[in-house]
């Protein structure tokens, strides 16, 4: 899977264009970032974006949704079945476990509820990547503060899904927020605290300490 990182947004936001050498179109994941440096890649390798792939509806992530739709009027929006806003143009939801056929690649749609209820990340097994959205950082997983949150949904997420998948999946996230602006699933679970939880309660802990301290400065 061929992937250019666009860094940028609101606050250190994460777009991702996918394309495959050996076939037509692009595939850009959360369009928070200006489109100016998107569409002078896409213009660069001679192709045209056919998908949008939204991991939330927070609206960081869709800064540039209608700059693109406006432009692209045929290009296809997926996301969750059930999106908070459900007035996204182009936007068509997928089933938990759905499949697209986009950018020489398929992506499957992962229910991941915990930080937003329509969170999903977007996994590519053949790739071994995963877009994962604000569902997990490097270093740490979403917050939960908002009045949409919802803790034991993350934990479930994150322990039933997400760190089930392969070691060596790459995890790509939504804002550059870590040491690094990629990790695989082992490097997360080896290194840090979010990710080696033996339960619910335990991870509960592990946030709440997070907010303290990020509350503290430290």
């Amino acid at each position: 899977m061929n992937i250019k990182t666009f860094r940028g947004g609101l606050d250190r936001n994460f777009s991702y264009l996918l394309w495959a050498d050996q076939a037509d179109g692009a595939v850009l994941v959360d369009p928070a970032t200006d489109e100016g440096p998107v569409g002078a890649a896409l213009k660069d390798l001679g192709r045209e974006l056919t998908h949008i792939l939204v991991t939330h509806t927070h609206s960081d992530h869709l800064l540039r949704l209608e700059a693109w739709t406006t432009r692209l009027p045929e290009v296809s929006v997926l996301g969750h079945s059930k999106p908070v806003n459900p007035h996204l143009p182009c936007y068509r939801g997928l089933p938990d476990g759905g499949e697209v056929a986009a950018g020489g690649w398929r992506l499957r749609l992962m229910e991941t509820a915990g930080h937003y209820p329509d969170s999903v990340c977007w996994y590519a097994p053949a790739a071994g990547t995963l877009f994962t959205g604000d569902t997990v950082f490097v270093g740490r997983t979403g917050r939960t503060i908002g009045s949409l949150s919802d803790t034991g949904a993350l934990y479930r997420s994150v322990y039933e899904r997400i760190l089930t998948l392969p070691p060596e999946t790459v995890v790509y996230p939504g804002h550059d927020y870590g040491p690094a602006p990629t990790a695989t699933i082992g490097e997360l679970q080896l290194g840090y605290s979010f990710f080696r939880c033996q339960n619910e309660a335990e991870f509960r802990s592990v946030m709440a300490h997070y907010e303290r301290t990020r509350q503290l400065g430290t």
